[in-house]
């Protein structure tokens, strides 16, 4: 009987650690245009989490001043990966024209954000 538990077990755990990896659909689309399918499904849930944040929450729309002549726009195409980052100023870009500014978030606050993914992931690990 110990036998077969620890078999059950084992089978769900590989197979709940395929199931993660293989989900592309965890991972934002938008990071299909710049790694492979292969290489997504190789990436662990830290680096997914971490990869996550960059695409859909390492910037800021900056809607502080009401423009009713702005177009709305659609974050969901809005890649992130084509700006580079400065290393303590927040780059500002623009989508449209007229448009609210998006700023980008510097190197390193970046750097902080993926620390507090990875301290949070590992956090949430140790007390399972």
């Amino acid at each position: 009987m110990k036998h077969f538990l620890f078999l059950v077990l084992l089978g769900l755990s590989i197979g709940l650690n395929a199931q993660t990896n293989n989900n592309l659909y965890e991972v934002d689309p938008r990071a299909l245009n710049h790694y492979t399918q292969s290489e997504i499904i190789a990436m662990d849930a830290l680096t997914i989490a971490q990869l996550n944040y960059v695409f859909r929450d390492s910037y800021v729309v900056n809607t502080m001043k009401p423009c009713p002549i702005c177009p709305e726009l659609d974050l969901s195409t809005f890649d992130v990966y084509q700006y580079q980052r400065e290393l303590k100023t927040r780059k500002r870009v623009y989508l449209t024209n007229p448009g609210h500014p998006i700023d980008i978030l510097t190197t390193i606050e970046l750097d902080a954000e993926l620390d507090r993914i990875k301290n949070e992931l590992q956090s949430t690990i140790q007390q399972n």
